[in-house]
């Protein structure tokens, strides 16, 4: 239902879009290290919203995983979970933006920021 309002919400505004934070889903298997497999159909629900949407991913740069479960590296479980989605109208109007992952998690999530 969050995607589905979301869309809704993104397809009734045509003006530049930027989602930053915790999308709580993992897109790629290669976004996840530990714990359960990675479950190709939740990330079903974030292609879809993004095709629709007409969003794309920016990558982030200085890590890969934005979420740990804070254990040891045998109980270690490393997630891609915070994500900068913009719509198209955003790079035209903010081509030079830079896309900046602090690699060092105080909490359980790294912050992403964008600059």
């Amino acid at each position: 239902m969050f995607w589905e309002s979301l869309a809704s919400l993104r397809n009734n505004n045509s003006e530049k879009w930027c989602l930053i934070g915790d999308s709580n889903i993992m897109a790629r298997p290669e976004e996840k290290l530990g714990g359960l497999p990675f479950d190709a159909s939740s990330a079903k629900w974030y292609y879809d919203f993004t095709d629709v949407s007409c969003l794309l991913e920016l990558p982030l740069k200085g890590g890969t995983f934005t979420w740990s479960n804070q254990r040891s590296e045998y109980e270690a479980i490393l997630e891609k979970l915070d994500r900068i989605l913009i719509f198209l109208k955003w790079s035209s109007s903010f081509p030079k933006e830079i896309r900046v992952l602090d690699a060092t998690i105080a909490s359980n999530h790294a912050p992403v920021f964008l600059l």
